[in-house]
């Protein structure tokens, strides 16, 4: 995949089709498909993406919403999700209302536990 391509795929958000297209190409080639075949390949690689995608984050915004739903006024809640150090899952969440927070809890975590020596970003997956 040339390098243009890559960028204007990137600009246009199709990141499913991105991922997929050298798949998708040597696919094409090897069972014959036509033009029309091959564009339905892709563009079904990009749907199901946003669909997963979309999902996730509807799963997630359920989450949150059930927790302040059940936690009593000035309760607490610990969420852990793991990550690599690829990052992939970090700030999967909207910390919106309590963006302070947040930084003040990654600040203590990043004290307690430098990320070049966390055994837990210590794998790519």
């Amino acid at each position: 995949m040339s390098d243009a391509l890559h960028t204007t795929l990137k600009k246009l958000r199709l990141s499913g089709l991105l991922q997929s297209l050298d798949v998708r190409l040597q696919e094409a080639a090897g069972h014959n498909l036509s033009h029309r075949e091959f564009l339905e390949l892709i563009v079904q690689d990009e749907v199901l993406v946003r669909c997963e995608r979309t999902l996730n984050r509807r799963v997630k915004a359920a989450a949150f919403r059930e927790f302040r739903r059940v936690l009593r006024p000035g309760g607490r809640v610990s969420l852990f999700e793991p990550i690599n150090r690829l990052n992939r899952f970090m700030r999967a969440y909207d910390a919106g209302e309590v963006k302070a927070l947040d930084e003040r809890i990654k600040g203590g975590f990043e004290e307690l536990q430098p990320r070049d020596s966390d055994p837990m970003l210590d794998f790519d997956d």
